[in-house]
């Protein structure tokens, strides 16, 4: 399975640890807004809900989201291992820190542990690259060089953050006036459009276009 959308009538085989994801239709365009894995194994239709492992937020796995997009690869064995391993692992790392402040982060993609925040914190894009980069694959690198996006475009696409006030923007990494090369679904979902490129070692390099599903 390339990226596809999938289809509403016929199922479309969806296998474990593919990538899944949603999109949003915004000023006639289809922006990829969520990006998770498939927990199992599983077939489903446009907007049937699915098993997923995702940083929804907060960081959990169940047949609680619906699916609109699927990507995969050809995992070996032992990537779907070191995969599970990554998720299990994370999995114990969150239960003492339930709340979604303490798992969740929009820029960057991945923050390490701190005192007040013993936790890693992931955007769901973040998850979902650094599962994959614990297996050896390199999905996207160098996010630094990613578009910026200011915040104008994040409340575009993410409602719920219209609401947030100066000091949650500013935990999630966000503020009124900056841009950021944000990891946005999008570039993750496309990432797995080319297999052999990732598996020779050359990471996505993602445009502007590529936060939309593209037919």
């Amino acid at each position: 399975m390339p990226t596809e959308r999938l289809d509403k009538v016929n199922e479309t085989e969806i296998f474990k640890y593919s990538a899944c994801a949603t999109e949003i239709e915004v000023e006639g365009k289809n922006f990829i807004d969520h990006v998770g894995l498939s927990s199992e194994d599983q077939s489903a239709t446009y907007a049937a809900m699915i098993n997923w492992t995702h940083m929804a937020p907060p960081f959990r796995s169940g047949k609680d989201y619906c699916v609109h997009l699927a990507a995969s690869f050809d995992l070996s064995e032992d990537e779907i291992l070191q995969i599970g391993h990554f998720i299990e692992t994370y999995d114990e790392e969150t239960k003492p820190f339930p709340r979604e402040r303490m798992q969740y982060v929009i820029y960057p993609a991945k923050k390490e542990p701190t005192k007040n925040n013993p936790c890693r914190r992931f955007s769901c894009a973040g998850f979902v690259i650094e599962a994959y980069r614990f297996a050896g694959i390199i999905l996207l690198d160098n996010l630094d060089l990613l578009p910026k996006r200011d915040l104008e475009f994040i409340k575009l696409y993410y409602r719920e953050v219209d609401c947030l006030g100066p000091k949650l923007l500013s935990r999630l990494g966000l503020d009124e006036l900056g841009s950021w090369p944000v990891l946005l679904p999008g570039y993750v979902f496309h990432a797995f459009a080319d297999e052999i490129a990732r598996r020779n070692g050359i990471p996505f390099q993602p445009e502007e276009k590529h936060a939309f599903f593209l037919p």
